[in-house]
C-alpha cells in the first residue's frame, strides 16, 4: 500500500515540474527542453540517492556511537538483560560461553538496527525540511498563461 501513496505523490510532482518546465517555451524548442529535463531528473535521482544513502550511514554511525555508549557493564539495564537472555539461551542448549557470546551478539544487533532506523528517521526528517522549505519557491516561478501560449501558435 506504501507504493501506491507513493505513486500518487510522484504523480502529483511529475505534472507540476513538467508543466513548469514548459511555460515559455516555443513548440521547436520541446524536444530539446524534454531531453534537458529527462537529464536532469536522471542525474539528480542519482546524485540525490547518493546523497540520502551517505546521510543515512553517517547518522546511523553516530546514533551507534551514542547508542553504544549505554551498553556497558556498568549499566543495570544491560545486565537485567543479560540475567534474562543468558539462561534462556543456556536452557535452549547452549554452553555457557556460548549462551553469554550470543547474548552480546543480540545486543550489538538490536544496538545496530536501532541506529539504522535513526538515521533513516533523520534522513527523512531532512528531506521534509527540504521539501517544507521549497513550497515558497512555487510562488516564485512564471505564471503559466494558456491564452498566450494560443495565440503564440497561430
Amino acid at each position: 500500500m506504501y507504493r501506491v501513496y507513493q505513486n500518487i505523490g510522484l504523480a502529483l510532482i511529475f505534472v507540476p515540474i513538467n508543466t513548469a518546465a514548459y511555460v515559455g517555451i516555443s513548440e521547436e524548442k520541446g524536444g530539446e527542453v524534454s531531453g534537458m529535463l529527462n537529464l536532469f531528473r536522471n542525474i539528480g535521482g542519482s546524485v540525490g540517492i547518493s546523497l540520502v544513502e551517505t546521510m543515512i550511514a553517517r547518522r546511523a554511525q553516530l546514533h551507534q556511537d551514542r547508542l553504544i555508549s549505554h551498553v556497558t557493564r556498568y549499566h543495570q539495564n544491560l545486565r537485567n538483560l543479560t540475567d534474562v537472555l543468558n539462561p534462556t539461551l543456556m536452557h535452549r542448549g547452549l554452553s555457557a560461553s556460548a549462551a553469554l557470546r550470543q547474548t552480546y551478539v543480540r545486543i550489538y544487533d538490536a544496538v545496530i538496527a536501532r541506529a539504522t532506523v535513526q538515521g533513516y528517521m533523520d534522513a527523512v526528517w531532512m528531506l521534509a525540511i527540504i521539501c517544507f522549505v521549497m513550497v515558497p519557491m512555487v510562488l516564485m516561478l512564471k505564471k503559466n498563461d494558456p491564452k498566450q501560449a494560443r495565440l503564440r501558435a497561430e
